[in-house]
C-alpha cells in the first residue's frame, strides 16, 4: 500500500490535488479579506454611485457582515440620513439570503420619489434583448430571503390635504420564497401620526396573507377642516380588523358612539347603540362591497334599526332598510299611524326610490335625477278622529282618510308644491300647499252628504255654509286667513309675534269688525242696519224657526280681555214689534251695558223708553246661568225697585 502512494504517477496526482486545495485557500482567503475590506466596498460604491448621481458623506462595512451608509443622497437631495443593513454570508450554502437587520433612518418620501422616477426612465430606455429563462432551475442561485429585522424610519411629509409628522415601519422574522414570489411569515407593525388622524397597524403575514387590524385615533382638525358636525370627544379610537391577501381586502369594524353630534344638551343628537360594518375589496376585479348593520337612538325614536348594502364595479349601487317601532316627544294619540315604521330603498347614482309603511301608512317618496323627488303617502286604512281628539259622542264615528302627493324641486328658488286629500264621514278637505318664500294653502272644504255632522245639528244648513274655500298664507310671522262661500266672506290676519288681530267677517246681512290683541284686549264691532233682512239672511245659514216680527237697526260692540272677560255694549234708536196684523210695540233708545265672565253676567245699566216712559237702572243688576237655567238675582227698576 506505501509502495502504491510512492508510485511516480500517484504522487504527481496527490502534488495537483494538494496544489488546487492550497490555491483553493488561498483564493478563498484572499477573496474573504478582499469582501471584508471597507476599502473595497467604499471602491464598489464610488465607482457605481456617480452614475446614478449618488452621494453620501461615508459608508463603511464589508461584504461578509454588512454596511452602513450615512447622509445618502441623489442630486444632493437626502434620500435617508442613516442606512445600516446586516447579514449572515453562511445563508448561501443553504441557497438562503439572511439578512439580520435592515435600518433606515430619516427617510425622505419627496426625495425618494425622484429617485424611483429617475431608475424607471433609465430602465424604459434600456434594451430588454437579452431576456434570460427565469424558470430554469439553478443550484447556485438563492430561493428564499430571511430578513430577522426591518427597519424603516420616514421623515415629515405633506400630501395635502394630509400633514404626517412621522412614520415608522418595523419587519420581523420575515421569510420570502423566491420563485413562488410568496412572503411566508411576517410580523408587520406601522407606527403613523397626522394632522387629521393617528394609526397604528398591527399584522402578521402567512403565505401572502396580511392578518391583523388597524386602530385609528381621529384629531380634531380633522373635525375642523372638513366642518363635521360631529363631536371628537365621542370619536375616541376606531379599531378595524383588516385581512389582505393578493386578491381581496377584508375589513370589519364594530363601534359604539354616544352623543355623536356636535348640540347642546336639549338639542338633538344620535346615539350609535351598536355599528358593524364589513368591506370586501375584489382585487382582481375592482369591486368594492360594503354590508353595515346599526341601531341608533334618537330623542325622538330608541332602536331604530338600519342595515345597507353598498356595491361598487363599473357602477354605484346600494340598497337598505329602515325600522323605527316608536316616534318619541309627541303624544302618542297624534301618530300612532307611524308605529312599526319601516323604510327600504335602493338606488344608484342617477335615482334612489323609496317605500314607507307602518302600522296605518303606506307610500313611496321616488328621487328619478336627484333634481326632483315624488312623494306619496296615504292611511292604509281610515283612522278614528276620537283617538286623536275629543268629540262629541255623537260623532265619535268619525273615520279620517289622507292622501298626500308632493313633487318637490331642488333646483334654487324652486317653489315647493304639495296637494293634501282628506276625506271622512264628517267633512272633505281638499288642499294644495306651496311654499317658497311663504307658505300658502288654497283648500276647499265641502261637506258629503252622509255627514254626521247633519244628523248632529240640524239647524245649521251646511249646503249654504259649504263648499267652503279656506286660503291659509303665512309670510314671517303674518298670517292671513279667507274663507269663502255663498254666505260667508271673512278676512282674518293675525300677527304671530305681536298676537295683534284685524279682522273683517261678513256673515249673511252681518257685517263684523275684529281688531285687537289676544294677550290683552279684543274689540268687535257690527252695526246692524236691518233686523228683519238679518233674520232672514240667518235663516239661510242657520234655522232659527219662525223669525220674530221685528224691524230696527242696532249696534253692538263687544270687548274682550285676556279671552276671558267679556264687555258688551248695545245701542239701538228703535225696534218694533209687531204683535198683530195691525198692532206692534215700539221700544226706543235703548242702550244697555253688560259684562259676562263664565256663568256671571252683570248688568251694569240700562235705559229704554217704552210707551214715552223711561225705564232705567244704574245700579248692577245680577244674572247667573247653569245649563238651561237663568237665575235673576237683583234686578234693579229705576234705580229704585230690586227684584230678586
Amino acid at each position: 500500500m506505501i509502495k502504491f502512494l510512492l508510485y511516480k504517477p500517484v504522487l504527481l496526482f496527490r502534488k495537483i490535488i494538494l496544489f488546487i486545495l492550497i490555491l483553493t485557500l488561498v483564493l478563498g482567503i484572499a477573496i474573504y479579506f478582499v469582501a471584508n475590506s471597507p476599502l473595497v466596498i467604499k471602491r464598489l460604491a464610488d465607482t457605481f454611485a456617480p452614475d446614478y448621481n449618488i452621494t453620501y458623506s461615508r459608508i463603511y462595512g464589508n461584504g461578509i457582515s454588512g454596511i452602513e451608509i450615512d447622509n445618502l443622497a441623489y442630486n444632493d437631495k437626502q434620500l435617508a440620513k442613516r442606512i445600516n443593513l446586516r447579514w449572515n454570508p453562511a445563508g448561501l450554502l443553504n441557497q438562503s439570503i439572511i439578512i439580520n437587520k435592515i435600518e433606515l433612518e430619516s427617510i425622505d418620501i419627496a426625495n425618494i420619489e425622484l429617485f424611483v422616477a429617475s431608475l424607471e426612465n433609465n430602465d424604459t430606455n434600456k434594451s430588454q434583448s437579452d431576456k434570460k429563462d427565469d424558470n430554469k432551475s439553478n443550484p447556485y442561485i438563492p430561493t428564499e430571503v430571511i430578513v430577522d429585522n426591518l427597519f424603516i424610519d420616514i421623515m415629515p411629509y405633506s400630501y395635502e390635504p394630509l400633514d404626517v409628522s412621522y412614520l415608522k415601519l418595523k419587519i420581523d422574522n420575515a421569510l420570502f420564497d423566491i420563485p413562488t414570489l410568496v412572503l411566508k411569515s411576517a410580523k408587520l407593525d406601522i407606527n403613523a401620526s397626522s394632522n387629521l388622524t393617528d394609526m397604528i397597524y398591527e399584522t402578521k403575514v402567512e403565505d401572502n396573507k396580511l392578518i391583523g387590524g388597524v386602530l385609528l385615533t381621529p384629531q380634531s382638525e380633522l373635525f375642523c377642516k372638513y366642518e363635521l358636525p360631529l363631536r371628537p370627544e365621542s370619536i375616541d379610537n376606531i379599531y378595524i380588523d383588516l385581512n389582505i391577501t393578493s386578491s381581496k381586502i377584508l375589513a370589519s369594524l364594530n363601534i359604539n358612539i354616544n352623543r355623536l353630534l356636535v348640540a347642546s344638551k336639549d338639542e338633538f343628537n344620535l346615539d350609535i347603540d351598536r355599528l358593524s360594518s364589513f368591506v370586501t375589496y375584489d382585487i382582481n376585479h375592482s369591486t368594492l362591497t360594503v354590508n353595515t348593520k346599526a341601531k341608533v337612538t334618537t330623542p325622538y325614536a330608541k332602536d331604530i334599526e338600519l342595515s345597507n348594502i353598498f356595491e361598487m364595479d363599473k357602477n354605484i349601487s346600494y340598497s337598505g332598510k329602515i325600522y323605527a317601532p316608536k316616534i318619541l316627544g309627541v303624544d302618542s294619540k297624534y301618530i300612532q299611524s307611524a308605529d312599526n315604521l319601516y323604510i327600504d330603498y335602493a338606488g344608484d347614482t342617477r335615482k334612489v326610490d323609496t317605500n314607507i309603511s307602518s302600522d296605518n301608512l303606506i307610500g313611496t317618496i321616488n328621487l328619478p335625477n336627484f333634481q326632483n323627488a315624488i312623494v306619496n303617502l296615504s292611511t292604509k286604512k281610515p283612522i278614528y278622529l276620537n283617538t286623536i281628539v275629543s268629540l262629541p259622542t255623537e260623532l265619535n264615528q268619525t273615520k279620517v282618510n289622507i292622501k298626500i302627493d308632493a313633487p318637490i324641486s331642488f333646483k334654487k328658488d324652486a317653489k315647493i308644491k304639495a296637494h293634501a286629500e282628506i276625506t271622512s264621514n264628517l267633512v272633505n278637505i281638499d288642499a294644495n300647499v306651496t311654499y317658497k318664500d311663504k307658505i300658502s294653502i288654497d283648500s276647499m272644504i265641502t261637506i258629503p252628504p252622509k255627514s254626521l255632522l247633519r244628523d248632529y245639528q240640524k239647524e245649521p244648513n251646511w249646503d249654504n255654509i259649504a263648499p267652503l274655500k279656506a286660503d291659509v298664507t303665512l309670510l314671517n310671522q303674518d298670517l292671513s286667513i279667507k274663507l269663502k262661500s255663498s254666505q260667508i266672506d271673512a278676512n282674518i290676519k293675525y300677527d304671530i309675534n305681536t298676537t295683534n288681530i284685524n279682522s273683517l267677517v261678513n256673515i249673511g246681512k252681518l257685517k263684523i269688525d275684529i281688531i285687537g290683541s289676544t294677550k290683552d284686549n279684543i274689540h268687535i264691532q257690527t252695526d246692524i242696519k236691518s233686523l228683519e233682512s238679518l233674520l232672514k239672511s240667518t235663516k239661510d245659514i242657520y234655522d232659527i224657526g219662525k223669525p220674530p216680527p221685528i224691524k230696527g237697526k242696532a249696534n253692538i260692540k263687544v270687548d274682550i280681555s285676556k279671552l276671558k272677560n267679556i264687555d258688551i255694549s248695545i245701542k239701538s234708536p228703535q225696534i218694533i214689534y209687531k204683535t198683530g196684523r195691525k198692532t206692534k210695540e215700539i221700544i226706543k233708545d235703548i242702550d244697555l251695558k253688560l259684562n259676562i265672565e263664565e256663568s256671571n253676567i252683570i248688568l251694569k245699566q240700562y235705559s229704554l223708553k217704552y210707551k214715552k216712559q223711561k225705564i232705567f237702572a244704574n245700579n248692577i243688576s245680577t244674572i247667573l246661568t247653569k245649563d238651561d237655567i237663568i237665575q235673576i238675582q237683583s234686578l234693579w227698576l229705576n234705580n229704585q225697585l230690586k227684584i230678586s
